[in-house]
């Protein structure tokens, strides 16, 4: 970790990554939204723990930011290890857990000012998210864009696919501009193998070239198993 742009780039990558696995897998309404902790669970929180224990022993005696980042990203690093030996496995990982661990790193982040504040509506304790429209509205930022951000995503499939059968070039590209450039920017990564799935990520936050391409070729494993 070279600067505090890298440090905010991989908190951040791993902030998105949680946030797709939530959304996609986790279901707070129905029991298998709870998933039983089995021993490599139990091995995470435990290391989890011992981590936290020390970082929170640093924030009391000297505030020391290369510490604090650096405890910062072995808990990331225990966080993608798990992922990816759940992915090898072909197995959920625990979301509840994911989301916890998330949970705990978001208000550090914002203090060193790494991450939007929107995060905090993301991964609170509390489970709640964006509320907009009204004070008394229960509808939520996600549910609310998702419909729209579905429809355009099944759109751009259509006229990419005619274009393709037409010849159109011009319009293939900016079909494709759409796809990889504007709406990263919005946070938003159109998922190809299913148009009707996009993945929405965290609001006014770029999403890196390499994010784009893990969860494109995760959603491409998805369909193919």
């Amino acid at each position: 970790m070279n600067t505090s742009t890298d440090f905010e780039k991989i908190a951040n990558d791993f902030l998105l990554l949680v946030r797709k696995y939530i959304r996609l897998y986790y279901k707070p309404d129905i029991n298998e939204g709870y998933q039983k902790y089995d021993k490599r669970e139990l091995q995470l929180m435990d290391e989890f723990f011992k981590i936290k224990t020390q970082l929170n022993a640093a924030l009391c005696n000297t505030i020391d930011i290369k510490i604090i980042a650096e405890k910062l990203c072995q808990i990331i690093d225990l966080g993608e290890e798990y992922i990816n030996e759940m992915e090898d496995d072909n197995k959920i990982p625990n979301c509840l857990l994911l989301r916890n661990i998330a949970a705990y790193m978001t208000p550090l982040l914002k203090v060193f000012g790494t991450t939007s504040k929107d995060i905090d509506n993301i991964f609170s304790a509390d489970f709640s998210e964006i509320v907009i429209c009204s004070p008394s509205s229960s509808t939520s930022a996600h549910e609310l864009i998702m419909p729209y951000v579905s429809a355009l995503t099944v759109f751009r499939e259509t006229i990419s696919e005619l274009a393709q059968q037409r010849n159109v070039n011009d319009i293939i590209k900016e079909c494709d501009r759409i796809r990889d450039k504007v709406l990263p920017e919005l946070g938003i990564i159109l998922n190809e193998a299913n148009p009707e799935k996009p993945v929405l990520a965290l609001k006014k936050q770029s999403i890196s070239r390499e994010a784009i391409t893990e969860v494109r070729q995760s959603h491409r494993s998805e369909v193919a198993n």
